[in-house]
């Protein structure tokens, strides 16, 4: 049964088709991670991946905004994007901004994947309570309010159960929310998207290469000859 979901451009773009991102979690990198981070980024921006994820882990990994915007300078054309998201760590006016100046430095390029976090020990680091799985999804969802809210060309204000009454009158954000919190949807819409080496070492640029190279076309083939 299709989604009654209003379709989003980014998921229209893609529905057709088969998409290929690198995610890459350098925590096995011991010297210098975060220049082998930009490494890869590069390198799957050479190499035609559609999309370069980094994962939002602030106790314990490299800062994901931080490096993405490293790349949205030093990259032509990739995907850039936080998988996943968690709407905790941060108030939702902070995640709104980070997003739209990604997404203006990448010249409309941020895939935002939004979610509600896992790691109890990270929430604990982090100082933040670890809400039962119900209401850490009731959090995302006003997150995800005030963020489109904040985006807006109109005064927005908010009033809910995790987050304090605001109200937004004179933040400028430039966002284009035609191109953010599209990633999730798009996963459950239209299944489309193939995170590839998940838990890639981001040394390994042979691996990166061999995907580019012979996984994804073989891929793409047996996709083509169902079709």
């Amino acid at each position: 049964m299709r989604s009654a979901w209003t379709a989003w451009p980014w998921v229209e773009q893609h529905r057709d088709g088969v998409s290929f991102a690198l995610h890459v979690f350098p925590i096995d990198t011991p010297v210098d991670p975060a220049a082998h981070l930009l490494a890869a980024g590069r390198l799957a921006d050479d190499l035609g991946f559609d999309a370069f994820f980094v994962g939002d882990h602030p106790a314990w990994a490299l800062d994901p905004w931080l490096h993405l915007a490293a790349l949205a300078v030093t990259t032509r054309r990739i995907g850039l994007g936080v998988n996943v998201c968690c709407a905790l760590y941060r108030h939702p006016v902070l995640t709104a901004r980070l997003a739209a100046d990604l997404d203006n430095l990448s010249n409309g390029r941020l895939i935002l994947g939004p979610g509600n976090g896992w790691d109890a020990n990270e929430f604990a680091n982090l100082g933040l309570p670890f809400l039962p799985a119900r209401e850490r999804q009731a959090a995302l969802a006003e997150a995800i309010e005030i963020i489109q809210g904040v985006w807006g060309d109109e005064p927005f204000s908010f009033e809910g159960q995790h987050f304090p009454q605001g109200t937004w009158r004179d933040y400028v954000f430039h966002a284009t929310p035609d191109r953010a919190i599209a990633h999730f949807r798009a996963l459950i819409e239209a299944g489309i998207q193939y995170f590839i080496a998940e838990t890639m070492d981001a040394m390994d640029h042979d691996t990166i290469r061999l995907l580019a190279t012979d996984v994804i076309p073989a891929i793409g083939m047996a996709g083509s000859q169902r079709g």
